[in-house]
């Protein structure tokens, strides 16, 4: 690795990701997430059908967690989303100061290959996916299908805790 000069007329992956892409989709998430009123946001049918949840369960909350400055209570959340935010910022955070800076870029990093960044993608997701499901069972008790408990989400048979917004707890 190392820091090169972008030479004329090529590409710019850090002014169009990490100005453009990256903040744009941080304020469309901001903005959906303020203007909703909480608990209007829509459940998992995943979960609704079968009792466990999926590998994408608590990404909005744990969102919501971060915007509120709560981090640890997002890692609980949903770890994968906390750890791609953090890396989301970063990048973003660098690609700002290099740009408006005009520095050199970080280039020559591993090239992996499309194949095992596709695994260790899948491998990142199984993993979350694992943890949601054992932390998920560890605080309700168990799963059961989704026509025993009437049609029911799960949250009908569960304990809740105080809370306030999107499910978050105190």
């Amino acid at each position: 690795m190392e820091w090169r000069r972008l030479p004329p007329g090529a590409p710019d992956p850090e002014r169009t990701l990490g100005m453009l892409v990256f903040p744009a989709l941080l304020a469309a998430s901001v903005i959906r997430l303020l203007l909703l009123p909480p608990g209007v946001l829509p459940g998992c049918r995943f979960r609704g059908w079968t009792g466990v949840p999926c590998p994408a369960c608590g990404s909005s909350r744990a969102f919501y967690a971060l915007l509120l400055g709560r981090p640890f209570v997002a890692l609980r959340l949903q770890p994968l989303v906390v750890l791609a935010s953090g890396a989301f910022a970063a990048y973003a955070a660098y690609a700002w100061v290099v740009v408006l800076g005009r520095l050199p870029r970080l280039r020559g990093l591993p090239r992996i290959g499309l194949r095992r960044a596709l695994l260790l993608a899948v491998a990142l997701i199984l993993l979350n996916w694992a943890y949601l499901v054992a932390h998920d069972a560890r605080h309700s008790g168990g799963y059961a299908p989704a026509t025993e408990r009437g049609g029911q989400g799960p949250a009908t048979a569960v304990p809740q805790a105080p809370r306030y917004g999107w499910g978050l707890s105190r």
